[in-house]
């Protein structure tokens, strides 16, 4: 580090956010990734944090479920610290109510394998976790 970002690390609520971007090339196909790395000093509070992690709880992996607007999405989040988190659901075809709720309502667009998908962010530390889970709408 330089001595300016030990200087801010020093600091009593100091922090290091650090910046990157990478791209990945496969022939003609590139991907370009950024995001963010925080750094806290040694012995802050942030520093002990551990990441959050997710469950889905409905469907069940690898369940049959029907094709009706009524099916329930839910899961649990499991937060090691104190902190805020954002929880989001995906689903590879058809309608979620609240895509921001631990528990939700989905219709599912088309018949065959579903794949769901919940996620949660920690609003402080910016951990992240996901979980996947197939299903087959009949």
């Amino acid at each position: 580090l330089t001595s300016e970002q030990q200087a801010i690390l020093a600091a009593p609520s100091g922090k290091l956010t650090l910046r990157y971007g990478i791209r990945l090339e496969a022939g003609e196909e590139s991907e370009d990734i950024v995001g963010n790395i925080l750094v806290y000093p040694a012995g802050s509070e942030e520093s002990a944090y551990q990441a959050v992690s997710v469950s889905v709880a409905e469907p069940v992996a690898n369940a049959t479920i029907s094709s009706g607007p009524d099916q329930v999405l839910s899961g649990t989040v499991i937060k090691p610290q104190s902190e805020n988190v954002k929880v989001s659901w995906f689903v590879s075809s058809g309608k979620v109510t609240n895509r921001r709720a631990k528990e939700t309502k989905w219709e599912p667009q088309s018949a065959g394998t579903q794949t769901v998908i919940m996620t949660a962010r920690g609003m402080r530390s910016g951990s992240f976790a996901l979980k996947a889970v197939d299903v087959t709408v009949e």
